[in-house]
């Protein structure tokens, strides 16, 4: 038994003496340690598995086990939690907020900065109108006395009046001439003022015109191809022989036939008969001798303005078209020098017995009468 004890002694003293080869693996020594021993509370938990190192050799390397490597990640080694990373975020956020609030304010008040200088700069720019404005005004207001007034014109020996079918607004340097062959009086103030000049109706019932036979009594004029037709101005006839009658020629003066109209009826020899329509002699009547009524063959078709509105149309067809196709002259018949029709001198040429005046008629008339 003293022989195993010392084999066993001798075995032990070998492994313990430094500079050996041998790999050494220490016992285990299971401790279990409550909270009542005097330990650090870094250096104990619920179960320790403690080695003492003090009997290792140098070259002994300890290995970590699971438990070491769980509790190494758990550690924080920025010593940081996650609320406390929350709340970092949560500061952040608030200061970026604040500074974009901060720069939209600042934004703000450079804008308004910029538009009150903007409103300064314009009222000077009005105010500097203002002032060339009133001189240019006080210089105008010495023009003006000079300026010559409507119906005149200025000339180097002062105003002078508009001559015939021409006009002029106050101020203006030159008669402006009548459009489209209109006519006006001496000193007309307006294009309103310029209108067709006015021939009396002269009966051609005369012998002088050979009694509505000879051409120098016509006026020529291309009814189918003319919008204007013959523009009127006669007292409208109540009774049923007081008629308006215009005869229509060809081109040679051979008479086609008689345009015939009054208050009770309207006829066109050989093709119209008819009724005068209630709105066509309710404007007759309402226009009078101030109104002009109109007779046009334009197309074919026999039409009645009045006051340049449309009150009657009727298109004629067959023989009746063929007929007054032809039409290029017309003549009055048994109408007073007191009414006038429009001389349109674009679409119309006038016979040497029809003037503005027509002597020898309008004084048979007076005569007669």
């Amino acid at each position: 038994m003293t022989m195993l004890f010392f084999i066993w002694s001798v075995i032990s003293l070998s492994l313990l003496l430094p500079g050996t080869s041998e790999e050494y693996t220490p016992p285990t020594i299971l401790t279990t340690l409550t909270a009542e021993q005097d330990l650090p509370s870094s250096t104990y938990s619920s179960s320790y598995t403690y080695t003492p190192t003090s009997y290792l050799p140098d070259n002994v390397i300890l290995e970590e086990t699971e438990d070491d490597e769980e509790d190494d990640s758990e550690v924080d080694l920025e010593g940081e939690t996650e609320e406390d990373e929350e709340e970092i975020d949560d500061l952040s956020k608030k200061a970026k907020k604040k500074a974009e609030k901060n720069k939209k304010k600042k934004e703000k008040k450079e804008r308004k900065k910029k538009e009150r200088e903007e409103k300064e700069k314009g009222t000077k720019k009005e105010k500097k109108k203002s002032k060339k404005k009133g001189k240019k005004n006080k210089g105008k207001g010495k023009k003006n006395a000079n300026l010559c007034k409507a119906g005149s014109y200025s000339t180097r020996n002062g105003c002078e009046q508009c001559a015939e079918n021409t006009f002029s607004g106050n101020g203006d340097s030159i008669c402006t001439p009548c459009p489209n062959g209109l006519v006006s009086a001496v000193g007309s103030t307006s294009e309103d003022d310029c209108s067709y000049e006015q021939y009396p109706t002269c009966n051609c019932w005369t012998p002088e015109c050979g009694y509505c036979s000879s051409l120098q009594c016509t006026v020529q004029q291309d009814l189918f191809n003319s919008n204007t037709g013959i523009e009127v101005r006669s007292t409208p006839g109540r009774r049923r022989k007081e008629l308006d009658t215009v005869i229509l020629y060809n081109e040679e003066g051979e008479q086609l036939g008689q345009f015939q109209w009054n208050l009770k009826g309207i006829y066109l020899s050989g093709c119209v008969r008819c009724q005068t329509p209630p709105a066509l002699r309710e404007a007759r009547m309402r226009g009078g001798l101030a109104e002009p009524w109109t007779f046009s063959l334009a197309g074919g078709v026999v039409q009645i303005r009045v006051g340049g509105e449309v009150m009657y149309t009727n298109p004629l067809k067959g023989e009746c078209f063929d007929r007054y196709v032809k039409a290029n002259r017309f003549a009055f018949y048994k109408m007073t020098c007191g009414n006038s029709f429009s001389f349109v001198r674009d679409e119309m040429v006038a016979g040497e017995q029809v003037t503005s005046n027509c002597p020898v008629a309008c004084l048979l008339n007076q005569i007669l009468s």
